[in-house]
């Protein structure tokens, strides 16, 4: 018996009997029921993991969807039988019958495709035994990984020490084009604390520069042109010495190609020491000729002078009373004349000295009127108008060395004399004058000036721009450098004159 007792007839389904039995309709319809709630379970969890389980292939997300939508057309038609035990919608189970029936259809069919596939993945068993050799894998690789940077890190404490220990600068030097492709500067990385030093003056905070901020001359001197050849030739290249004027040193530069890289690898070292000996050498050894033949003309000729000037003085005290004017001015040329001569010589021995005293104080007027008295001869020979001028007060000096001064300027002055050859009313200044708290010395000239091409060569030992024999290309490089040892400076200006100036630091000395 059911547990209610009612007409059999009052709730069983219309046109439906199911043996005319409420105790079976019942249970029927909630399991209709209970079908549809699993048939919409399954959707949810089918959609919930498409969306949080990536990495699924379009054709493995449309079968997914294939399934949602089949499992809910199940679980519909499960609620459309419930429903037509009472009713007769018979076209609403039809139309929900024919679309479970082609998603299902379809479901299959992606299904069985599936198969195959399906089949060839791995079990867990097999996905744990792949896990377990990728596993070891990653520890076989970690530790090859260790090892490798240990080998690596040992590798690179040796380069270090034998950076640290080489005396060159070591740069890569990194080309940047032009649009036309060629080479137009070069960035320049320093590797060592040498290079660091040398590239700036405070190597914590360098930039990377460009080689051509650092030697400008590079791209006349054809030195970046021969770079960008190794850069192209991958033959390696040797300069002995390169001057590079802005720093007023010598280095010796040595590129060579990085493999498999656009750049090259530089090494350079300053060798202005090595160089500077050199020229030292040659000077001395001028120093030295000059010497010997100084001294040999004093000698020829201060014996004829000694013997006029004791002639000239026992004839002037023999006819003292019997000299007209005009004989007493005779006898003050001769001896002026004389004392001309003989300041000559000992200037001309002074000059071939080397001069190891310490720094005294100078008197500029009689410096150069000693000067002039070298030269006066010869300028007046050529023509040549040379003025004094001293526009400073008697009792300012400079500290020096009289004959490094005197050097010096003896030095300027036949440059002088050399470059105002052919000019129309030549004229050459001596000028003493103060400015901006400082002494300077400048020897001008009117002459055709430096060409700027090669003004910043004109202190570079070894250069010259005269002819083979009249010029060693040491004078102005030692002048410059006899400046230094003074504690002054030797400048080159060109405006409408040709200026060379000596600038000391100011003294004064009472007179």
């Amino acid at each position: 018996m059911f547990f209610f007792d009612v007409d059999r007839t009052q709730f069983l389904p219309h046109g439906q009997s199911v043996l005319w039995e409420n105790h079976i309709l019942l249970p029927m319809v909630l399991a209709e029921l209970a079908i549809f709630l699993s048939f919409t379970i399954i959707p949810i969890g089918l959609f919930w993991f498409l969306k949080y389980r990536p990495g699924f292939t379009p054709q493995g997300k449309k079968t997914i969807w294939l399934f949602i939508v089949f499992a809910q057309l199940c679980g519909i038609s499960h609620v459309v039988n419930a429903w037509n035990f009472w009713h007769t919608d018979y076209y609403l189970e039809l139309v929900v019958k024919v679309m479970t029936a082609v998603v299902s259809v379809t479901t299959t069919y992606v299904f069985v495709r599936a198969v195959p596939v399906l089949v060839q993945l791995p079990s867990a068993d097999e996905y744990g035994k792949l896990n377990d050799e990728l596993v070891m894998l990653a520890e076989e690789l970690e530790g090859r990984v260790k090892t490798r940077t240990e080998e690596l890190q040992a590798r690179e404490k040796e380069l270090s020490t034998i950076v640290a220990g080489v005396t060159d600068a070591i740069v890569e030097l990194q080309p940047e084009y032009a649009p036309t492709g060629q080479v137009e500067d070069f960035r320049m990385e320093p590797y060592n604390r040498i290079a660091l030093q040398l590239l700036a003056e405070n190597p914590g905070k360098i930039k990377t520069p460009r080689l051509l901020d650092y030697y400008p001359e590079a791209d006349q001197e054809g030195f970046l042109g021969l770079l960008a050849e190794v850069l192209t030739t991958n033959e390696s290249k040797t300069v002995d010495p390169v001057f590079i004027a802005s720093q007023k040193r010598y280095f010796r530069f040595s590129a060579t190609k990085i493999s498999g890289r656009d750049s090259l690898m530089v090494f350079f070292n300053d060798v202005t020491d090595r160089e500077n000996m050199k020229v030292q050498s040659l000077a001395q050894a001028n120093l030295v000729s000059l010497g010997q033949l100084a001294g040999g003309i004093a000698h020829e000729i201060n014996t004829p002078l000694q013997v006029i000037d004791g002639i000239m003085r026992r004839l002037r005290r023999r006819f003292t009373d019997h000299l007209t004017d005009a004989d007493k001015d005779s006898f003050e040329t001769v001896k002026q004349t004389v004392r001309r001569v003989s300041r000559i010589v000992y200037n001309l021995r002074q000059l071939a000295r080397s001069d190891s005293s310490q720094g005294v104080p100078i008197d500029l007027g009689a410096i150069l009127e000693d000067v002039y008295s070298v030269f006066e001869e010869r300028l007046s020979l050529r023509g040549v108008d040379l003025e004094i001028r001293v526009e400073l007060d008697p009792t300012f000096r400079v500290m020096g060395k009289e004959i490094s001064l005197l050097q010096i300027l003896t030095n300027l002055v036949n440059n002088a004399i050399d470059a105002v050859e052919g000019v129309d009313e030549p004229k050459i200044q001596l000028r003493a004058f103060l400015k901006d708290a400082a002494i300077v010395v400048e020897v001008n000239d009117n002459g055709p000036g430096v060409d700027p091409e090669i003004a910043g060569r004109i202190f570079e030992p070894l250069f010259t721009t005269k002819d083979v024999g009249k010029g060693t290309g040491l004078g102005l490089s030692l002048s410059q450098r006899m400046a230094q040892d003074m504690g002054g400076t030797l400048n080159f200006k060109q405006d409408e004159k040709t200026r060379f100036q000596i600038v000391f630091s100011p003294g004064k000395d009472p007179v």
